[in-house]
């Protein structure tokens, strides 16, 4: 069977879908948070002025000594210092005082931001608050204090300067041009002093905005999704890596493309299966399930026993378990059934049923051991027969050679039974079910979601395509959809199927005691399918007669031209249509005699046989009522066309 190729997103999927529980809610934990978030949190404004930066340059001489904003040679790094410069602790401080209430400088150095705008010379300060006004406030006043601050600083190094300036001027006695150079710069810093940084204007302040900053409300909620989504996705993969096990029908079917032919239903650990005194027990809903399986699975096409193997990717799938169910309801019908144990290192099935000992190993490689001495009957299943095994210290290096008289053993079975069912090891485990595949009919996969290991169930998979064996289809354990119990005993008169004492029921509805043991069943229904083969023989006896009454009718009409001839001169009959009865003529040549006492009877014999005839058809129609009764011979009720008299040549 051919499997679809896995896509490079097949592993994220199966992921996604094994674990799909997780993802929506981890998704939905993620947009709850957003929508707490969005909805507790105060709408933020935001509003920016704008500083622009005029940098002096290298060479300039006049604001030696001022810490002035100077050209850097990176249009970008000379922002980047102007920016320092101007979000400074001593704004913010100036700042928190003019806005008063709770600011600090602290809080003000966290609600202001100040970036340069691209590669230009113009510097944002963003003042971010909770109200539109506040915000255009803080903006405006950081900017303002700023250039403030800046002023400060500038006025007492330019007051410096100057003093240090004139110094040197009154040294200089008659230089008049030294003098004139000295007296341009001081003129230049007291303007300074005045104006204050030659190299930091104000260009725009802040207006008010319009609404609050941020993403809208969808926006925020469709990304929280999408966070959400992604995070659960990685725990879901995360998970899909480390699981080692099948969860699901759906993940067994997409690992494995098979039919699933029967489910079992979740049931209690006491109610799956159990052995009691009178045999092996199984609940009406268990029972429909194999019931359903043995009808897919059909007859043999050349009319032989049909053989089958139970096999699984896991131990503790419910392989055995499910072998005995299938060969238990296999016998139901009174159909003789052979469950073999072929589980070699692990022999399960005789513990199963109660059929100890079992046969060692060394037993089944006897050459002229014969299948039929080493098969026990199973408690309460007349028509089930098993094969036990059991293994002894160092049987274990005898599987090797016993797997090739399984096959031997195997066709033997098919000989004395109509179902033959074999329980073998785990083939995901260990390949010894793998040498049988070509000697079975119908190989039978259970698994069990949330007991079935991956790994194994792939290895399963892959050797079983090798080989060009295909499984008939999947019996699911632990199937968990709901359904009503009540059809399952429909037409049931109390009892179970395998049970000769009344069942243990969970209800405490009074039940009605059993009318019949398991015995009587089987041997009933062996009567019913002996039936037909009764029905051929009476049609058979009928179809002989039916050949005989043309003869009679041949007989009775060579007398009635004899007789005419005879008579000469008699009235020619009507060529109407007459009934010819028992006592045609009173006097006639014998021919008023019953049809049996013409075919050679005697009359006591021909009441004897018309007796039994109608003991048969009482018989029968007694016995099934859907038979025809078999018709007693109707020799004197005949209906015949008279032939035209010929006229006498004398």
């Amino acid at each position: 069977m051919t499997r679809p190729a896995e896509g490079a997103l097949g592993p994220y999927i199966r992921a996604i879908r094994a674990h799909r529980l997780l993802v929506f809610l981890v998704t939905l934990a993620a947009v709850g948070a957003a929508v707490a978030w969005v909805t507790v949190r105060p709408p933020s404004y935001e509003a920016t002025a704008n500083i622009l930066v005029s940098p002096l340059a290298q060479e300039d001489q006049i604001y030696t000594g001022v810490n002035a904003v100077r050209e850097a040679g990176d249009p970008t790094r000379t922002s980047q210092t102007a920016a320092t410069l101007v979000r400074s602790s001593d704004a913010a401080e100036r700042t928190a005082q003019e806005m008063g209430g709770d600011w600090t400088r602290e809080k003000v150095l966290d609600a202001v931001s100040v970036t340069p705008e691209g590669e230009s010379n113009i510097l944002a300060i963003t003042g971010t608050a909770d109200s539109a006004d506040e915000a255009t406030k803080l903006a405006n006043t950081f900017a303002r204090q700023s250039l403030e601050s800046r002023a400060a600083i500038i006025k007492r190094q330019a007051e410096n300067e100057i003093t240090r300036a004139r110094t040197i001027a009154d040294q200089l006695g008659d230089d008049t041009e030294a003098k004139a150079t000295l007296t341009s710069r001081i003129n230049a810093l007291e303007q300074v002093i005045t104006d204050g940084d030659p190299t930091l204007e104000l260009s725009q302040q802040a207006t008010k905005p319009e609404s609050p900053t941020g993403l809208p409300f969808p926006a925020i909620i469709i990304l929280a999704g999408l966070a959400g989504f992604t995070l659960g996705s990685g725990g879901a993969l995360l998970l899909e890596l480390t699981e080692r096990r099948i969860r699901s029908e759906e993940e067994t079917i997409s690992l494995y493309p098979l039919p699933v032919l029967a489910r079992i239903p979740v049931l209690k650990p006491g109610q799956l299966r159990g052995r009691q005194a009178s045999g092996w027990h199984m609940l009406p809903a268990v029972r429909e399930a194999f019931r359903t399986l043995l009808i897919q699975l059909g007859p043999h096409p050349e009319g032989r026993a049909q053989v089958i193997m139970v096999t699984s990717a896991s131990t503790g799938d419910g392989k055995t378990t499910s072998a005995v169910n299938l060969a238990a309801a296999a016998a139901a019908s009174g159909d003789p059934v052979i469950l073999l144990d072929f589980d070699l290192r692990k022999p399960d099935v005789g513990r199963t049923l109660g059929v100890q000992p079992g046969t060692e190993l060394t037993g089944l490689l006897q050459p002229d051991t014969q299948l039929r001495d080493l098969l026990s009957p199973a408690p309460g299943l007349p028509a089930l027969s098993v094969l036990t095994t059991t293994v002894a210290e160092g049987d274990v290096a005898l599987v090797e050679a016993l797997s090739r008289r399984l096959p031997e053993l195997i066709a033997d079975a098919r000989d004395l039974c109509n179902y033959v069912v074999l329980d073998t090891a785990p083939l995901g485990e260990i390949s010894d079910a793998l040498r049988l595949v070509a000697d079975v009919d119908d190989i039978i996969v259970v698994t069990k979601p949330g007991n079935t290991n991956r790994a194994n169930f792939e290895m399963m998979r892959d050797l079983l395509e090798r080989t060009a064996y295909t499984p008939a289809g999947f019996l699911v354990i632990g199937d968990s959809t709901p359904r009503t119990s009540a059809y399952y005993a429909y037409g049931a008169t109390g009892r179970e199927l395998f049970l000769e004492g009344p069942p243990t029921a969970a209800s405490d509805r009074p039940r009605p005691a059993p009318t019949k043991s398991s015995n009587e069943i089987v041997a009933e229904s062996s009567r019913v399918r002996s039936e037909p083969r009764e029905r051929d023989r009476d049609r058979e006896r009928d179809r002989d007669r039916d050949r005989e009454r043309p003869r009679d009718r041949d007989r009775d009409r060579d007398r009635d031209r004899a007789r005419s001839n005879g008579e000469g001169d008699a009235p020619r009959q009507t060529p109407e249509r007459t009934k010819v009865s028992g006592d045609r003529s009173k006097g006639g040549d014998g021919n008023d005699r019953p049809a049996s006492e013409r075919n050679g009877e005697t009359g006591s014999e021909a009441d004897a046989n018309r007796a039994g005839a109608e003991t048969g058809a009482h018989r029968g129609s007694a016995e099934n009522p859907h038979r025809r009764p078999t018709r007693p011979p109707r020799s004197e009720e005949r209906q015949e066309r008279p032939s035209r008299d010929k006229p006498s040549k004398g």
